[in-house]
């Protein structure tokens, strides 16, 4: 009987003591959240726990990470997913003790069981873009995954690509086009606030620019643009050096702020202004403007050059030239005219007259013109240009003038000397005898007698006139004059009483003829 007691208590003690040991709590009197994980104990016999990570990848599959924690110790979050295109990672959210909350890397948290954490993403918003600055600028190439979109009115390019802070792009390599411009590069403008400042800066093709913004907005590079222009000129020829013109540098700042403008071409170092008249003859090139000539006739090109450094020291060069026009000055040259009566000797005008020429420069005349005959006939010449004067920066006309000889109209001069024996003698004038006047008739019936009537006189011959204008001397007018004087008298007196007479016998004669009827 006592041996079987000693054996019941034995038992009892032994049952007691594995109870003890197969249910005693394992977390410590802490809450359970296995959540079916498993649950080791290391040697020193800390319990260890799971996080387990969780997240989306691009082909839409689930992923996670297992990491071991230790009962009762803090636990730093500290996992990134992989990268997911147009998404952005930005939290990780889970139940700790029960509660749902949202964590980021850095983050402590107190483990007492296993953890499960799932990844938050946001959809990325951001772009990277250009823009064109002037309205008339246009791409050659448009690039690759690139889409125009409309700004508050302004047309701008973005990448397709989505991106947010800290994402990166490569500046494109196709370069646009400014009819009259040179592409300097693209401007990005200083940037504050939501990362390390960024200065300005001026791009170029194959340059990484960071995403600086949070999310949401457009990064965008402004292309910058220059132009060297060259003003030509046109003049009509006259002996002196063209005034050429000097080139003008002008950063084109259409569609950009005036301190986006001041911003960007502030970075910018500009070389001096070369010319030449032969752009492939290196040392041609010259920033004295007054070293070139420009004088005779022709087209004339001036070539100009000027290269420009941004801050990178990357170069562009920019080009430009100008026509410079001379034309050929108008010159007339005219011989002189004259006139003349016949003389039977040359009429000539060696006189020629230059209208245009500009001072010191000229011709020499060698006048062939001549007219003897009467008539008139072109007074024709030659010329030949001095040695300083070009023919080529010359129009020149030629005007004749006319030599003229008309007939004489003056008679041949009479000898003031006249010959005496050639004097013809006036024939002097005949004297007519009167008719012997009839008795008057007393018979009534017989007709009176008629008058005899008087016989005409023969009118004297016209004397042949002297040569005119010399009067004939003194003598000879003595010998053919009747003198006035008391010898001649009687004979004129005679005249005289039968002139009378025979006037008597007429008015006779009439008076008894118109008795009588």
């Amino acid at each position: 009987m006592k041996k079987h007691l000693i054996a019941v208590l034995l038992t009892a003690c032994l049952l007691f003591s594995f109870g003890t040991t197969a249910f005693a709590d394992p977390s410590g009197g802490q809450e359970s959240n296995t959540d079916g994980a498993n649950i080791s104990v290391t040697k020193d016999g800390e319990t260890e726990y799971e996080v387990t990570y969780k997240y989306i990848t691009d082909n839409n599959t689930e992923e996670s990470v297992k990491v071991k924690a230790n009962a009762g110790a803090e636990y730093v979050i500290n996992q990134s997913p992989a990268p997911r295109k147009d998404y952005i990672f930005t939290t990780w959210k889970g139940k700790v003790n029960g509660k749902e909350k949202t964590y980021k890397n850095g983050d402590k948290i107190k483990i007492n069981g296993n953890i499960e954490l799932v990844a938050q993403w946001e959809e990325k918003k951001g772009h990277f873009g250009y823009y064109l600055s002037d309205s008339n600028a246009h791409w050659v190439n448009m690039p690759a995954d690139v889409i125009k979109y409309k700004d508050k009115g302004k047309t701008k390019y973005s990448e397709i690509n989505a991106v947010a802070h800290g994402d990166t792009t490569t500046v494109t390599s196709e370069i646009p086009e400014l009819e009259g411009h040179v592409f300097l590069g693209w401007g990005d403008k200083e940037r504050t606030g939501t990362g390390p400042d960024q200065k300005p800066k001026i791009c170029k093709g194959g340059n990484t620019v960071t995403y600086y913004y949070e999310n949401g907005e457009y990064y965008t590079l402004d292309a910058l643009w220059g132009s060297l222009t060259a003003n030509g000129d046109t003049k009509v020829y006259d002996g002196e050096r063209f005034e050429l013109k000097p080139a003008v540098l002008t950063l084109n700042d259409n569609g950009l702020s005036e301190k986006l403008s001041e911003e960007y071409y502030s970075q910018l170092t500009k070389g001096s202004i070369e010319y030449s008249t032969n752009n492939t003859d290196e040392n041609s090139w010259t920033t004295d403007l007054n070293t070139i000539s420009f004088t005779d006739v022709g087209t004339h090109t001036l070539y100009v050059r000027q290269e420009i450094t941004d801050d990178t020291n990357h170069s562009r060069k920019l080009t430009a030239q100008a026509t410079y026009i001379i034309t050929p000055r108008n010159v007339t040259l005219t011989s002189g005219s004259a006139t003349k009566e016949y003389d039977g000797t040359a009429l000539t005008n060696n006189t020629v007259t230059a209208e245009g020429f500009v001072n010191g420069e000229g011709a020499t005349y060698n006048v062939t013109g001549t007219q003897t005959e009467v008539g008139s006939s072109e007074n024709k010449f030659t010329y030949t240009l001095n040695s300083d004067t070009k023919p080529g920066n010359y129009n020149i006309a030629t005007k004749y003038g006319t030599l003229t000889v008309t007939e004489k109209t003056t008679p041949d001069p009479v000898d003031p000397k006249p010959n005496p024996d050639t004097t013809p003698t006036p024939t002097p004038a005949p004297i007519v005898t009167p008719a012997p006047t009839a008795a008057p008739s007393t018979d009534d019936t017989t007709p009176e007698n008629t008058a005899t009537p008087a016989p005409t006189a023969t009118a004297a011959p016209t004397a042949t006139p002297a040569p005119a204008p010399t009067a004939a001397p003194a003598a000879a007018r003595a010998a053919t004059t009747i003198p006035q004087t008391g010898d001649n008298f009687p004979a004129v007196a005679l005249v005289i009483v039968m002139l009378a007479a025979i006037v008597g016998l007429g008015i006779t004669v009439v008076l008894r003829t118109d008795k009588k009827k």
